[in-house]
This record gives C-alpha cells, structure tokens and sequence, in this order.
C-alpha cells in the first residue's frame, strides 16, 4: 500500500480549510497516515487541538523506559528530589555519560538494577531539563566554546579524509561481526 501524495491539491486543499490561509497551511503540524488526514474536517476541537504540542509522537516505549529509571531513583532517592535540593548540571552530565559509554559497549542493562542504561541516561537528561525549568539547576558547566563552530570546520575535515581514502574498503567491526 501507497502513501497518499499530502502535496496533492486534494490534501493542500483539507489543510486550508483547517487552518486559513496558504501560509498557515504550510505550518500545519497535523502527522499524515496512510488512511488519510489526521484530522476530521467536521472537527473543530480536532482543527484546534492540531496546532498543540503533539505528545502522540513520542512513543509509549520512551515513557516506560524512562518510568523504570525514574522509579529507580525515586526508590533510592525520593521522587522529584531535585525539585526541593536542586542538582548540578556536570552531576547529571557525568551520569548520563558513564550509562551511554556502558550501553555503547555492550552492556544494555544495569547488572544491578536491571534498568536500560540508555533508560538512565534519558532520566539524567530529565532531570537537568526538569530542574533547569523549575529553577533548581546549578548550571556548572564550562564557560561557552564555539562547538558548532568547531564541528563544521571538522565535518570538513572529514570530508576531505572520504577524499583522500576513496578506493579503500576497510573493515569496519561491530558487535554483530563478532564470532558467537
């Protein structure tokens, strides 16, 4: 089965009638499927509710995982703690850092706990934006560098490395090269 063409002027036409004029239709935010319009045209809470925050991208999985590290922490812990001391910022950093660098090499779930490490990394991450936006985020990081700055001028770096090596094939391993 085919997607619909949501550039038709069929589908160009429904997002007008939901939201105005052409430069409004441009805008529109409401997800396509394959049966059609996400939203119904005799809907007026649905034409509204589509120009809203759309928590119906972020998949269930994400939640769940993010509910056994935060279940975790609120055993050990206390829920929401970081609410009432406040957090530093390097703290949640460094954590989310040692939970990635365990599940990049190899290891996906605590031996301890049994929670995803990359679940604890997400919570670190939760915890810095939560507390940054209740105003309990001792932001101790570095003083600023220009690291766009930097990766663009080193994506050109590496653009001219592919140049050089063009013609060679070397191997490249991973985890599922491994012999059993």
């Amino acid at each position: 089965m085919s997607l619909p063409d949501y550039e038709s002027p069929e589908w160009k036409s429904a997002r007008e009638a939901l939201v105005g004029d052409a430069h409004e239709a441009l805008t529109f935010h409401s997800i396509p499927t394959a049966a059609g319009p996400t939203t119904k045209l005799t809907n007026p809470k649905e034409a509204i509710g589509s120009s809203k925050l759309n928590f119906s991208v972020v998949p269930s999985s994400l939640t769940a995982y993010a509910a056994t590290a935060f279940t975790e922490g609120a055993l050990k812990y206390g829920s929401y703690n970081w609410r009432v001391a406040g957090v530093r910022a390097s703290t949640y950093k460094s954590a989310h850092d040692r939970h990635v660098s365990k599940w990049w090499n190899g290891e996906n779930f605590d031996p301890k706990t049994k929670v995803h490490h990359l679940a604890n990394a997400m919570a670190c991450l939760g915890i810095i934006l939560d507390a940054e936006l209740v105003g309990l985020l001792n932001d101790d990081r570095p003083p600023k560098a220009d690291m766009a700055g930097l990766i663009e001028r080193l994506e050109a770096t590496t653009a001219h490395l592919a140049e050089m090596s063009k013609g060679l094939n070397p191997v490249h391993h991973t985890e599922k090269q491994q012999p059993a």
